[in-house]
């Protein structure tokens, strides 16, 4: 009897090992009549928290719209993991544009056009649906923009915020004469994405098309070597401190040793919980020439294998009712992200919040990030190249030819 329940027992542990890092969850909240006959979408997600209530919530307001359709959450640790080494059994998931090139590589996600009505990719921001293309054909459609860089001003220090880069300094040497900070302004050095968007004040670019699988790489140019060389005059001047991270730059905003840094949109909450006097403000122009943030979208990708028109409908509701203004605005709520709904981002609820409002102002001028599969690997070689340069080991234009080769190398090599 003993090992009947042992050889039982191990059966279980082995059958829920195999099962692995995700699990279904008919939308926790609601009941389900096995006798109805419903259309059933299952929905692969890795969310967590607040945002994981929000989306169980909205789910239940939707199935009771929608009485026919079932929501069937499959939450997993890793969602791109899943897409590409799991199987097929998902409808939709949840995922960031920086990962589709390498999803639609693996054949895995399907091109929406004609999958998804026109009208409903038309009530969303533009920029945010393009970030969701890659070679001309859209692989996401978005549901919220995030890791969009600003600039933080100290109210500590200064009362309003630069109208330019040549004011900022202005600003700062004024402070820095007088002792009362340390540097002007810095952001975490070893995090490229915090200072590529200045590459965009000199017209620059990384990529020749960041959403093609064959692009050209344009960092041998007389822009990128201007975009160096004002990172270096910064450091020079000990207008910004060099080879510093994003701890360090926190403790210096802090600590009120600083006036304004450069960071990420995901901290404003952070300062908000430890009471900084601080005000959100756009990166300001250098020469009338904004700098460009990449921006990153979150949003819905369908399974390339999904065929079944009464699942594809229904789905088309589910998108329709997600991406609405009333679910983006309960959505913005529990997380620091900006929505993609155009009937929200002209409401009262963005513009009359400052916040939102100056985050709106610094996404009119990103971009979107570069999304082929070499990006991580080119900005990270920049970034090496850059410190040679920053530290004198090199010149600017050694640098430039220097971060083109290797980048050229890298893509070689990722395409054998």
């Amino acid at each position: 009897m003993k090992n009947r329940l042992y050889k039982a027992l191990l059966s279980l542990i082995i059958v829920m090992f195999l099962i692995g890092g995700c699990n279904y969850s008919i939308n926790k909240k609601s009941t389900y009549n096995n006798k109805e006959k419903k259309t059933e979408l299952i929905l692969l997600e890795d969310k967590e928290g607040f945002y994981d209530n929000a989306l169980d919530s909205l789910i239940n307001q939707f199935e009771s719209k929608n009485k026919d359709i079932k929501i069937i959450r499959k939450h997993c640790e890793d969602v791109n993991y899943e897409i590409k080494n799991g199987k097929d059994s998902w409808d939709t998931a949840i995922t960031l544009n920086t990962h589709i090139a390498e999803l639609n590589k693996g054949k895995k996600i399907k091109d929406l056009k004609g999958k998804i009505p026109e009208e409903l990719i038309l009530r969303l921001d533009p920029k945010s649906v393009d970030a969701g293309k890659y070679n001309s054909k859209q692989y996401l459609i978005p549901d919220n923009i995030i890791n969009s860089v600003t600039l933080l001003y100290n109210k500590n220090i200064i009362s309003n915020p630069p109208q330019s880069f040549k004011e900022l300094e202005q600003i700062g040497v004024d402070l820095k004469t007088k002792g009362k900070i340390e540097y002007i302004m810095a952001f975490d050095t070893n995090n490229p994405l915090e200072y590529v968007p200045f590459l965009g004040a000199f017209q620059g670019k990384i990529f020749e098309d960041p959403m093609s699988s064959n692009t050209k790489i344009m960092l041998n140019t007389e822009e990128v070597q201007n975009w160096i060389e004002f990172i270096k005059t910064l450091v020079d001047k000990k207008y910004i401190p060099w080879n510093i991270s994003e701890e360090e730059v926190d403790k210096l905003f802090l600590e009120n040793k600083i006036p304004f840094i450069i960071t990420s949109t995901d901290k404003i909450k952070e300062y908000k919980k430890q009471g900084m006097n601080f005000e959100v403000y756009t990166i300001p122009s250098i020469e009338d020439k904004y700098p460009s943030p990449f921006i990153i979208t979150e949003g819905y990708v369908i399974n390339e294998k999904l065929k079944d028109k009464k699942k594809i409908k229904a789905l088309d509701k589910y998108l329709n009712f997600i991406l609405s203004k009333e679910s983006q605005t309960k959505i913005m709520k529990v997380q620091n992200r900006f929505p993609t709904n155009m009937q929200l981002i002209k409401s009262d609820i963005i513009l009359k919040d400052p916040i939102k409002l100056l985050q709106k102002e610094q996404l009119d001028k990103s971009v979107p990030k570069p999304i082929i599969p070499e990006t991580e690997y080119v900005l990270s070689s920049m970034a090496e190249t850059i410190n040679e340069f920053i530290y004198g080991k090199i010149n600017s234009k050694e640098a430039i030819e220097i971060m083109q080769r290797k980048a050229e190398d890298e893509i070689k090599n990722m395409k054998r």
